[in-house]
């Protein structure tokens, strides 16, 4: 094991360096590597039984401090943005087993002085774990059915300046794999880690802000139609996969450089429906109707430029079959790639039950 922590540092941190000397017109480059160990989160009664030790850990990172080309940059306080590896033992290699993932973050300065800064992180990503759900040799594990999932971090930084380009950091945070219900069991494994580490500047020169001027927000409405669509299963362990897709109707008007309120409305349709009160009913019990349902949603949407992080809360009006859940929730990703034209990866939830991801394409139209 630490063979090959050794080689992951030496890799990194050559081929880091490297790019780092490519890319003059980056101006603040950061290494950092820190160690963590923490806790699983035990969202679910019977996943206590799994949990058997402490979750040991490490992370490196690289990362740049933006200089205030866009906007966005300026209004979030010129923040770092980079990529990392992690890696996590769940504490339990016979049935949790261990994760590897690869993510891409921004960390969001909050409190800044010359020699110490306090940010938040978030990261999104890729994740492989090596143990998963299997009904002869890891029937126990209920938390995870597939290899690949989604890798998501929020964390709290604290960073202070020891010794020249030295930096001694330590944070709080909070790791989540799943796979966002594509293939059950996916309760998914919620990790708390304390951690702590060195950040290396590899350039000598101390970072000043810019301190460029903000413009006044454009305060605007936009009428956007999004359709998406995407995959789901079912408990337990169902191997059969189900087509989802939806169309959205939004109105959402932006209200400062950072936030934008909506509501909208939503038409869906998910083959497993039908198949919810009893998984072994056959195809001839299948009907378009009852795999249809309606909602309506309000929203608010994180913006950093043409990217943004949206939250939203549904409530269905209509049902094709009578399953229980009353309202739905979203959470991901929408990214304006064109002046009219947008994409979006986001997660259907029922509370903190993972439904199925979308993935999906739009039009709008904003005055």
């Amino acid at each position: 094991m630490m063979r090959r922590f050794l080689i992951i540092i030496v890799f990194f941190a050559v081929f880091l360096g490297l790019y780092a000397q490519k890319k003059d017109s980056v101006q603040h480059t950061y290494l950092s590597g820190r160690f963590s160990y923490g806790i699983i989160y035990a969202h679910h009664e019977d996943f206590k039984y799994f949990i058997t030790d402490y979750v040991p850990g490490f992370e490196l990172n690289y990362s740049f401090r933006t200089q205030g080309e866009k906007n966005w940059q300026r209004i979030y306080r010129y923040p770092e943005t980079g990529f990392g590896y992690t890696f996590v033992n769940f504490g339990n290699p016979d049935v949790l087993g261990s994760a590897h993932a690869f993510f891409t973050y921004v960390n969001i300065p909050l409190i800044e002085k010359k020699s110490c800064l306090f940010s938040s992180k978030f990261a999104v990503g890729v994740s492989y774990l090596n143990k998963i759900f299997d009904l002869y040799d890891n029937k126990y594990n209920i938390a995870i059915g597939s290899h690949i999932n989604a890798y998501l971090n929020i964390n709290f930084d604290f960073r202070m300046l020891i010794y020249k380009q030295l930096w001694f950091s330590g944070g709080l945070g909070l790791s989540h794999f799943s796979n966002g219900g594509t293939t059950k069991p996916n309760k998914g494994i919620n990790v708390f880690l304390p951690s702590m580490g060195f950040i290396y500047q590899l350039q000598k020169k101390e970072f000043v802000k810019p301190e460029l001027p903000i413009p006044q927000p454009v305060k605007n409405y936009e009428l956007s139609i999004i359709y998406a669509m995407g995959f789901t299963s079912l408990e337990p362990a169902n191997t059969a996969k189900y087509f989802t897709s939806d169309v959205s109707v939004n109105i959402e008007r932006q209200f400062s450089h950072r936030g934008r309120w909506g509501s909208g409305m939503d038409f869906f349709y998910d083959a497993s429906i039908p198949y919810y009160t009893n998984i072994l009913d056959t195809v001839a019990n299948y009907s378009f109707t009852g795999s249809t349902g309606a909602g309506v949603h309000l929203s608010y949407d994180l913006v950093f430029g043409r990217t943004s992080f949206t939250i939203q809360f549904g409530a269905y009006f209509y049902k094709g079959n009578n399953f229980d859940e009353k309202v739905y929730h979203r959470f991901g990703l929408k990214y304006r790639f064109a002046e009219h034209w947008m994409a979006k990866l986001t997660l259907k939830t029922f509370w903190a039950q993972a439904k199925f991801p979308e993935f999906g394409v739009g039009y709008r139209i904003k005055w």
